[in-house]
């Protein structure tokens, strides 16, 4: 069975294995938060252990913020939307010679996406981005992966066969925004940051 996600939609404790098939345009990142904190059936405990983001309460509250706080840390990105997309790393070098070890991976990547200064569409990572600026913000599902193969270095696009499950898709964007502990700490990691490039650069000159 599939499903699409919609502002509409409300998920319940089975639709977590159901296929995403697609999802609307005018769904977005907080659309998104709010159906994984709303899982019929769950209570909030659980969806955190589920999610394994002990911090989701805190970041559901960021991203709901009407009025972020003087000084709140700010994106150095202008968001397009955010994009789902499976990714594929394989080491054909392994599998070739028969080492021991793990010959392939595959994730479902959730980025950011933003025109750079020419103009065109590049992709960057949200794990800095603060969820209020996220909020309202387009969510893409791709559906194209991306295959790395690391020994050759060959980089290529192709349609697959397969679409994520809700739960999948929820995961992925606990791991991504959570990736630094709570958002005290994801400011800090951000601060701590800039203060080696700027010391970097010093150096360098």
């Amino acid at each position: 069975m599939s499903i699409t996600l919609t502002k509409n939609t409300k998920i319940r404790l089975w639709d977590l294995l159901q296929t995403v098939e697609d999802i609307s345009e005018d769904f977005t990142f907080g659309d998104m938060l709010r159906l994984m904190v709303n899982i019929d059936g769950l209570e909030d405990w659980q969806t955190v252990q589920l999610l394994r983001c002990p911090n989701l309460s805190d970041y559901i509250e960021e991203c709901f913020l009407e009025n972020p706080p003087e000084g709140s840390l700010e994106s150095e990105y202008d968001t397009d939307f955010i994009k789902a997309e499976f990714s594929i790393v394989c080491y054909s070098e392994r599998i070739d010679s028969g080492k021991k070890g793990q010959d392939a991976t595959l994730e479902l990547e959730v980025f950011g996406m933003a025109e750079n200064t020419e103009g065109e569409l590049e992709s960057f990572s949200v794990e800095f981005t603060p969820l209020y600026e996220l909020r309202d913000v387009p969510f893409r599902l791709s559906s194209d992966h991306t295959f790395l193969d690391v020994s050759k270095r060959e980089d290529r696009v192709t349609r697959p066969s397969w679409m994520p499950r809700v739960l999948d898709l929820f995961e992925s964007v606990a791991f991504e925004i959570s990736m630094h502990g709570s958002p005290t700490a994801r400011n800090q990691n951000l601060k701590d940051l800039q203060e080696t490039l700027k010391r970097y650069k010093e150096e360098e000159e």
